[in-house]
């Protein structure tokens, strides 16, 4: 791991060397000569490497008219392979620049995505900003393709905003990635899966990809998705129905922050405690609302979001997998602690036993509650 490391670190400084230059041009063209990529997109089929990539919606002609996204793909042993094949497809000059969404096809993560955070850190025009989404039972081709007319940079950047789960701010960029294996092992990525409304197909996150290393280890979806961004404790936003009795009200959990207090017995860490505190906002109820109420809701929450950390980390803890970062958090809490521990942290992972405490403060979306 300490040798991955070293590779890893030197790769990653590569890649924020070439990132300064993703600004800048590589030839003398004039603006009308390029199609400016926007989205990429690779999946395994079997030893080759099949890279799709994507612009947006584009303009033409003096007036500005504008026509659907460019879409082309190309099947070769290597990514620089596919993308100079496409080259000499594309009567425009394909500019990499500008392409700020990247797709991991499920075979892709399932081989493993160091060739691929390689590719981008050494790349002069891609660099390491890139969000990186994986794909479920779908290609990164077939997802790219959804876009339709407007493109489906589009639509990604709707989902980082307006997202279903309520996670716009846990799509990680490929250092993030890059950085969170090299540190702690394993890491997490926005899964985008193809579910059918009516007549229409349409692209959701559905929940996350964990990998372990670079490779695929298991997908967290529901309530064990929701468990994993109250852990990471930043950008959380969801809603919840909450019944009691005969009442019904809707709470918006709108943060939340971890606090570990690790417990050690002669030097060993017998137990770990972890104390959330989420805030939310009562967005609707039933007038007039009492305290009781209140403290009835409040309850409902607490228990709920405890259930949902305590699925998250049993599976995590199951796969061995600490893409949460437990450990760091563990080594501020108690350096001297840590120092004992911290080579043999992927075993004691798997095995200690965490108490997770919840506490929510509720407030009225318009207003203090009474």
């Amino acid at each position: 791991m300490k040798r991955c490391l070293v590779v890893g670190m030197t790769v990653l400084s590569i890649g924020l060397l070439t990132a300064c230059g993703r600004a800048s041009l590589p030839y003398a063209r004039e603006m009308g000569d390029m199609a400016l990529m926007r989205t990429m997109g690779i999946d395994m089929e079997g030893e080759q490497m099949a890279v799709t990539i994507s612009t947006g919606r584009r303009a033409v002609g003096l007036k500005g008219d504008t026509e659907p996204p460019l879409i082309m793909s190309s099947t070769q042993s290597s990514i620089s392979e596919a993308c100079f094949v496409m080259q000499g497809m594309s009567d425009s000059y394909l500019f990499y620049g500008y392409v700020d969404q990247f797709i991991l096809g499920e075979t892709a993560v399932q081989a493993g995505i160091f060739p691929v955070l390689d590719y981008l850190a050494r790349n002069v025009e891609l660099g390491l900003g890139t969000k990186l989404w994986a794909t479920k039972e779908m290609s990164a081709r077939t997802a790219i393709q959804t876009g339709g007319e407007e493109g489906l940079e589009q639509k990604l950047s709707v989902l980082q905003t307006e997202n279903e789960i309520g996670v716009a701010g846990l799509t990680p960029t490929a250092m993030e990635v890059f950085q969170a294996i090299l540190e702690h092992g394993s890491a997490y990525l926005p899964v985008l899966e193809l579910v059918q409304q009516g007549e229409e197909q349409r692209l959701i996150e559905a929940g996350y990809a964990v990998l372990k290393e670079d490779h695929l280890q298991g997908y967290l979806y529901g309530e064990q998705a929701r468990g994993l961004e109250l852990l990471e404790g930043r950008d959380v936003s969801d809603i919840l129905q909450v019944q009691w009795g005969q009442k019904n009200a809707v709470v918006q959990i709108t943060g939340a922050s971890n606090a570990y207090a690790p417990k050690y017995e002669n030097g060993e860490l017998k137990e770990l405690q972890l104390h959330c505190r989420i805030a939310a906002e009562l967005l609707e109820f039933e007038s007039p609302i009492q305290q009781e109420d209140v403290d009835q809701i409040q309850k409902i929450v607490e228990q709920e979001e405890q259930k949902r950390m305590e699925l998250t980390l049993q599976r995590l803890q199951d796969w061995g997998t600490d893409c949460v970062t437990v450990g760091s958090q563990v080594e501020m809490a108690a350096p001297e602690g840590w120092v004992r521990i911290e080579q043999d942290w992927e075993r004691i992972f798997q095995e200690i036993p965490v108490e997770v405490t919840v506490q929510v403060t509720i407030s009225r979306a318009f207003g203090d509650l009474a």
